[in-house]
């Protein structure tokens, strides 16, 4: 099944990676609150952020394939860019 976020959300694969968030360590106490994955597809009002781009955020719903559909307000960084 193909999901479409719609609005300003994001379909994300959270990346299951205990220490880094691409590049960048991230030590204990901000794991807890922040987790890191690639951006699968984006809603049409999500801006400042492209499928492929690699981000950090707060919270999303978890979905049946275990990926999520994140909030754009809860994008705390792209960390990332994907080059297409």
């Amino acid at each position: 099944m193909k999901i479409k976020p719609t609005n300003d959300n994001l379909l994300v694969e959270p990346n299951h990676s205990k220490q880094k968030a691409g590049k960048i360590y991230m030590p204990d106490t901000v794991k807890s609150n922040t987790k890191a994955g690639k951006v699968l597809a984006v809603g049409e009002l999500a801006q400042h952020v492209q499928e492929g781009d690699t981000i950090v955020y707060r919270s999303g719903i978890k979905l049946k394939d275990n990926n999520l559909i994140v909030k754009r307000v809860d994008v705390v960084a792209v960390i990332g860019r994907s080059n297409g």
